[in-house]
Order: C-alpha cells, then structure tokens, then sequence
C-alpha cells in the first residue's frame, strides 16, 4: 500500500495521463472537443510484449495522445484479458512520467519502497534500460517511460 507521507512529487510534473477506452476512433472524436487534435501512435502489426509477474504475453495495442500538453493525455483502445483491460466506460488507466534513461531502475526501485510495487514492464535485453514500466498500488497505477521515447513517438507533434 502506498504511504500517504511520501508523495511522488519527486517524479515531477506529470508527462501524460492514460485513459483506456473501448473504441479508439470514437473516443477521439468524443476527447478532440475537449482537449483538441490527437495523434495516433504507430501500430505494431507483431504486438507489444509485456511482462509480468505471470510471463510474458504480446498484446495489440492501439493508442493516440494529445498534441496539447503536457500532460499529454494518451487515449488506448482497451484490451479484454490484459493490464488495459476495458470496464464500463473510459477510466484513468495511469499517470505517465518521462524519466532519464539511466534514472528507469533507480526511480522504479524508489516506487517499490513508497509501497508501488512494480506491476509490468517492456522487455528489455540484459544490460538495457527499460522502455516503460508500469507500477501500481490500488487503484493508482504509474508508468515510468524512458525520455528517449518522447522524441521516438513525437508526442506532442502534430504530424502524423
């Protein structure tokens, strides 16, 4: 359980805020007129690889994010039988912060010590940091994603 005594505000300002909905394409037209245009992620047609403590599994993964921001707000087309699985109507799946690659294992191990225990990750090769890894306490969850991503996925990049 997290301890209200230690805030995360260590992190920083939030990067993103992840929402999972049932249909991408409609909660983009429903969000844009709040938040205003969307970008589309690129879809991997092999999937996603996800760790757990269960194994790994591949899961398709569908998402956009905001070009206003930050926080950026990422829409992800939820997943029946996996972490993004779908409930009853969008629902705040996580808080997103960027974090230096070679600050990934350190703030992950300080999360795990503030009572977040770590819940997923992207698998990474022996000696590499890790891409996203995903902590969670209750209903919070927290995605930690190497900074370097930021500039790969062009958040916030009206371009397609």
């Amino acid at each position: 359980m997290l301890r209200p005594s230690e805030p995360l505000a260590a992190l920083g300002p939030a990067g993103h805020i992840g929402i999972v909905v049932e249909d991408l394409d409609t909660a983009i037209s429903t969000f844009s007129h709040v938040v205003g245009r969307f970008r589309k992620l690129p879809n991997d047609p092999a999937g996603v690889p996800i760790q757990t403590a269960e194994g790994t599994s591949v899961v398709d993964l569908r998402a956009a994010y905001s070009i206003a921001g930050p926080p950026f707000i990422e829409l992800i087309q939820g997943v029946p039988g996996t972490l993004w699985d779908r409930r009853d109507g969008p629902y705040v799946h996580h808080i997103g912060y960027w974090v230096p690659p070679d600050e990934m294992e350190k703030t992950s191990a300080r999360l795990t010590e503030l009572g977040l225990p770590w819940l997923a990750k992207r698998p990474h090769e022996p000696g590499q940091v890790p891409r996203i890894l995903y902590h969670a306490s209750g209903d919070l969850r927290i995605e930690l994603i190497d900074a370097r991503r930021r500039e790969e996925l062009r958040i916030g990049s009206p371009d397609p």
